[in-house]
């Protein structure tokens, strides 16, 4: 099985593992106040699409399209996932509120060149079918004056940067690609300049802090079943060793503020070039 479809499988299993608390009102709430956080980041209003064509890309069943009105279709702002219909029928309350695209970014073929203002592009960069293919159908897809709005889990030194590319598929294999920050400025670099770049690894832990306080909270979080799911998927060899560098004080996200941890979330903002100019090729193991 190729490195996508196993990124694909872990994702899709790791959205399930949690349905009933993400479908929640309460992660709902606290999901919206996440969206409406980052976008501050980086000055857009919430929402920040009335007058724009916009699209998410890889938007997940709780992407920044729930900021939209839930009563309403919106017509100028798309959604696109290879598995919408799956997200669909596991969290039905959370769409039907723009068009839908269930097929990979890549392979997307039904559209023109120029068509959005502004691109969303939220932790799937580093799980896509293939990253140049996709930086390039981005391009394409937003206008010249447009942006892009990508934001991917960073390694915060080149050593582990190395060493998950390595062993990616022991590791994560749910993340196909593995790259510092400068690594990816570096890939951007062919399509498009970096007008704004913001860690929000703060936002990170807030989102996964109040989600955490769902877990006892339903039911399904009690059950033997749900336990026994949780340990099949989280108790595997990765996990062990992702949990012994935590314990030499490399935890991977940053949880008790001290800045050591092995990754950074990091926001761009990204704007498109008007042509392919050459750059330094960052060599990866996908």
């Amino acid at each position: 099985m190729g490195k996508w479809k196993i990124a694909q499988q872990e994702e899709l299993s790791c959205w399930l593992l949690n349905s009933e608390k993400i479908n929640h009102p309460k992660y709902l709430e606290w999901k919206r106040q996440y969206w409406q956080k980052m976008l501050a980041r980086l000055d857009l209003s919430t929402p920040p699409w009335p007058e724009l064509n916009a699209l998410e890309v890889g938007c997940g069943p709780s992407g920044i399209f729930l900021l939209l009105p839930d009563n309403a279709m919106t017509t100028n702002f798309t959604i696109l996932d290879p598995l919408l219909k799956n997200y669909r029928q596991a969290f039905p309350s959370y769409f039907n509120r723009c068009p839908e695209v269930s097929v990979p970014l890549e392979s997307w073929s039904e559209v023109g060149t120029d068509e959005y203002d502004l691109i969303f592009a939220i932790n799937c960069i580093d799980h896509t079918l293939d990253i140049q293919t996709f930086l390039e159908k981005l391009h394409k897809l937003v206008k010249l004056n447009g942006r892009v709005i990508l934001a991917v889990n960073t390694h915060k030194r080149s050593w582990t940067e190395k060493v998950w590319q390595r062993f990616q598929r022991f590791l994560e294999p749910h993340h196909p690609y593995h790259f510092t920050a400068a690594s990816y400025q570096n890939l951007f670099s062919r399509w498009f300049t970096v007008s704004q770049m913001v860690e929000i690894e703060d936002l990170i832990i807030w989102i996964n802090q109040q989600s955490t306080k769902l877990d006892e909270a339903t039911k399904e979080h009690s059950t033997l079943r749900h336990r026994v799911r949780g340990v099949l998927r989280y108790g595997k060899p990765a996990n062990f060793f992702l949990g012994m560098l935590a314990l030499f004080g490399l935890p991977a996200h940053d949880f008790d503020g001290k800045g050591n941890s092995i990754y950074a979330h990091q926001l761009f903002e990204l704007r498109p070039k008007p042509t392919n100019v050459e750059y330094e090729h960052v060599s990866n193991n996908a």
